[in-house]
Order: structure tokens, then sequence, then C-alpha cells
């Protein structure tokens, strides 16, 4: 807990030394890179230094002579229309840089054997990434990575700025192929191991991406992965298509916001703190997400102030024993107006579970056809399960906590 607090304390400073408008930009989240990055006389074409673009020829050497002429203060990397051959990561270091491309199905970067975009900075406050407008095509099977940001840790600051939007990570059996529907390779034979790590970043933004890792598998990657301390991340607009894991983040975070998301056919939507027994954050929000998943949906730990809120939720498959949403040790959550369902009667699956939770609302919503709709375990204390239709499910209620309010709900 003390650490907790020195925590908010440093942020609290940081924001007093900056002013009324420093506060208002970290509010708001309008901090962005800044715009250096984005004039002409910064931009780098990889094609004014050898890159082919063809699908065929080895552009490695001639992308890496464009990182490398990237100036000091940092650019933007250019990807034209065209299909990249690329046999090691764009790596990038302790620059203020835009990576970006023409559109997401025009500039493609394909890599047979690497991890793809690895960008690391010790310029808390100078440098910034933004990756836009591009596709990102592995050529193996869940052995690398789309993107990586690794940032070191700073819990005093959330002046670490990301931007990744417009970008599509998915697989295939060949660079030949990719575009070839008839093998399937659109729906992601190969697959990224994970397709974004970020680590330690904070004031970041993930939106319109998507991730195919093809057929689902419970050995399929992960969509987002976060390490580290993370503070304000906000993840909007993505689609993940197989995946094994959609979002995961394990450790201490300060907001996590994820809305008008979609998981289809994933192992798991979001996972929080699947493996902690400490506290390891406060705050994040799930709002408008349509989610059908294989094990279980929504799996958060140690992580209190959860809100879901407005979702669409079923389960694929039919195997028994998972749940739609588990909150353990997520004090003061909210669980609203949202549909727990099956897929065409194919899941079988427990609705919400809360476990050692004190003070949770659960209202609005519509659940049936689980093998319990709401389970209040014997640890759950304080919580209201009100307003709810909760109909032809196994068990309707199962509340075996104490002081919790069970009332006005239809069967």
């Amino acid at each position: 807990m003390s650490n907790k607090k020195n925590r908010v304390l440093t942020r609290r400073n940081l924001l007093a030394s900056m002013g009324l408008a420093g506060a208002s930009l970290l509010a708001t989240g309008s901090i962005l890179p800044r715009a250096t990055a984005a004039t002409s006389s910064s931009m780098i074409n990889v094609k004014d230094f050898g890159a082919i673009g063809d699908g065929v020829a080895d552009d490695t050497t001639s992308v890496n002579n464009a990182i490398s002429n990237l100036p000091l203060s940092g650019g933007v990397l250019y990807f034209p229309s065209g299909r990249y051959k690329i046999n090691n990561p764009i790596s990038i270091s302790n620059k203020d840089v835009t990576i970006k491309g023409d559109g997401i199905q025009l500039s493609q970067l394909f890599f047979p054997m690497s991890n793809g975009i690895t960008y690391t900075t010790n310029n808390l406050f100078n440098d910034a990434l933004q990756v836009q407008d591009l596709t990102l095509v592995t050529i193996s099977n869940n052995s690398y990575k789309g993107i990586i940001v690794s940032i070191p840790s700073n819990q005093g600051s959330a002046w670490k700025n990301l931007i990744i939007e417009r970008v599509y990570l998915s697989g295939s059996t060949s660079i030949e192929e990719y575009n070839n529907g008839t093998n399937g390779s659109q729906t992601g034979i190969n697959k990224w191991l994970t397709a974004i790590e970020l680590s330690n970043c904070g004031v970041s933004h993930i939106r319109d991406c998507v991730v195919r890792s093809g057929p689902y598998s419970s050995s399929n990657g992960i969509g987002i992965e976060l390490l580290g301390y993370t503070v304000d991340i906000l993840i909007t607009g993505c689609k993940f298509y197989g995946t094994g894991i959609s979002i995961r983040k394990n450790g201490p975070a300060e907001g996590i916001i994820i809305d008008n998301c979609m998981g289809i056919n994933v192992g798991s939507f979001l996972v929080i703190n699947s493996s902690s027994n400490n506290l390891n954050g406060v705050y994040a929000s799930v709002h408008n997400c349509h989610i059908n998943y294989f094990e279980n949906g929504m799996n958060i730990n140690y992580h209190p102030q959860i809100f879901i809120d407005k979702c669409l939720i079923y389960k694929n498959g039919p195997s028994s024993g998972t749940f739609d949403i588990i909150i353990n040790r997520c004090d003061r959550s909210r669980i609203t107006n949202s549909s727990l369902i099956v897929h065409a009667s194919t899941g079988t699956s427990n609705g919400i579970a809360v476990a050692g939770t004190n003070t949770c609302l659960i209202q609005g919503n519509i659940i049936q056809e689980r093998e319990t709709g709401v389970w209040l375990k014997g640890d759950a204390t304080n919580c209201i399960v009100s307003g709810n239709r909760i109909s032809n499910n196994g068990t309707n209620i199962l509340n075996q906590g104490a002081n919790n309010l069970v009332e006005g709900n239809l069967f």
C-alpha cells in the first residue's frame, strides 16, 4: 500500500509542477509525439535507399540503411505501397519516430525469420513512437513478436507516449501466398507469438488494429501483452481473431480502458493478473465489446475498480465449467448492462463469478442458459445483484457470501 501511495503522490507532483495546462493535457490523453516526427524534411523513404517492395527481393539491407539515416532528433520511416521482405527486426532506439505506410493492404511488411518492429528509449520525456497504416506478416508459426516496445520502469512518470493505429498483424505460409485466398493465408495459417508487446509504456493508444491468429487452438498466441508498470492505456476499435488471449496484463497497472473491441473465436478476451496473490493495479474498464470465447471470457484478479458495461459475451464450444466473467479481489467493481448468452446453443459455461471482493454491483444484465447465472462465492461481501434478467440457467443465482443484497431480478 505504501508503494501505491508514493506512486500517486509522485504523479501528482508532476502535474503540479506543470500547472493547469499540463494537467489538462494528461487528463485528456492529448499528449502526442512531437510534431517534428511528421515533418517532410525528416521523412526517410525506404525506397530511396534501394528497397524494391515486390515481395521477392530481400529488402533487409535497404531498410537498415534507411533506419541508420534517421536524424538524431527522429523522423518518419516511410514504407510506400509495396510488399517488403525483411529478414531482421526494424530496430530503433532513443529517437522520436513514426513508422508509417500507405494503408494496411497497401504497405505490407513480411518477416520470414524475426520479430517485426522493436523500439526502446531511455529518453522518457522526449521520445515517442507511432506506428501507422501497415500490415506486418510473419512467415513463421508462433515464434516471433510483431511489435515490441520496451521502456525502463519509472513509476513516477506517465510521460511515455505511444500510438499504434491501423496496423494489421497476421501470418501466412509464404509471401507469395499471402494474398491468395484459396490457401486460407488471410486467416493466418502462421501466427505471431505476440502481436503487440508493451513494457512499462504509459499514456498510450492502440486503435483500429487487427490481429489474426487463424482458427483457434489453445496454443495460439497473444494479441496485446502489457508488461511492467502501466499507466493510462487506451485500446479502442481493435479486433482479435483466433488469439489464445486477446489482451493480457500481469503486474502493476493504473488505468486500462478497452472500448469497442471484438474478440472472435478467442481462448480468452481479457486476462489480468491471472496468477497474482497481491494487489497489482487499480481501475480498468471494458465497454461496448463483442466477445466469442472458448475458455474464460474475462479473468481478472487483484485489480479493484473493474467496470464492465454494454458487452455481448457468449461461449463458443461445449466444454463446461468455464466463466463469462470472473473477478477476484476486485473491490468496488461494476458489471452492468451486458448480455451473457450461448452461441447457437453450442456453449455451456457459468455467467458471472465474484470471489474475494467487497462491494460489487451486478445490475441490468441479461444472463441466460448458463450453468450458474451469478455466483457470489463465500468470500464475496457487500455485493448487490439487482435488476437483472437471469433465466433458463441451471442455477440462476448462487449466493454463498455475507451481507450481499439480491433483489429485483427477473427469473
